[in-house]
């Protein structure tokens, strides 16, 4: 048996969490100890280390003046992480040609529980289930390192979705993509499924570059 211990820290940190990642906090917004703490009935000091803790997942920024603010990503911060994500991704499609039952497992629950997100339509529920399928994904690297760095990654990249998309995701377009992924790796034809996460990468990619673009056409104007 474990029991996980949960501290004030966590539990302001997964609130300011769910506030970004939900829409309640736009990019851009800032942050400051003694409101968050008064709001939350904790020390500023443990609202200090949420947000620590936030900024190094990248939901959080701080500017020279050690301001804090929500992340305001751009174009360029869209290509790096999807340059990263490819990076770490398809090296560990490549690693399924090894991997062992359990962790072939441990995918084909992710992609059951990612339909069933989307049978259930909801937005939120649909995108946690989409990251615990290409974390389950990356898991067959047996790297604690880069499945943090993956981790990151996805927060961050929720962070630019929820800002740019106000519509909920095309959810059986995703489970296609992710039904053929899994064929695909079940059948050992891992050639054909990095190429096929590869095409969806770049095409999620253009997606949300285009919306940014958009987006700043609609401010200047």
């Amino acid at each position: 048996m474990t029991v996980e211990k949960v501290t004030t820290v966590d539990r302001v940190a997964d609130a300011l969490r769910a506030e970004i990642l939900g829409g309640g906090l736009a990019p851009g917004t800032p942050l400051r100890e003694v409101e968050v703490a008064t709001t939350t009935g904790v020390s500023r000091g443990s609202v200090r280390q949420a947000f620590s803790v936030l900024v190094n997942e990248g939901l959080l920024s701080r500017d020279s003046y050690r301001s804090v603010m929500v992340t305001a990503l751009d174009e360029q911060d869209i290509r790096e992480i999807y340059q990263a994500r490819r990076m770490i991704e398809l090296a560990a499609v490549e690693a399924t040609a090894q991997a062992d039952e359990e962790q072939l497992t441990a995918l084909r629950q992710a992609y059951e529980e990612f339909v069933s997100a989307v049978e259930g339509g909801d937005s939120d529920e649909i995108h946690l289930a989409d990251v615990k399928a290409h974390s389950a994904l990356v898991a067959v690297l047996g790297s604690r390192r880069l499945s943090r760095m993956h981790s990151g990654l996805m927060g961050e990249l929720r962070l630019a979705v929820t800002a740019q998309y106000q519509s909920p995701p095309d959810g059986a377009a995703l489970v296609r993509g992710h039904r053929d992924f899994i064929d695909l790796i079940t059948a050992g034809r891992t050639d054909e499924a990095r190429a096929q996460l590869a095409a969806r990468f770049d095409h999620s990619e253009e997606l949300l570059v285009a919306a940014f673009r958009a987006a700043a056409r609609e401010g200047q104007g």
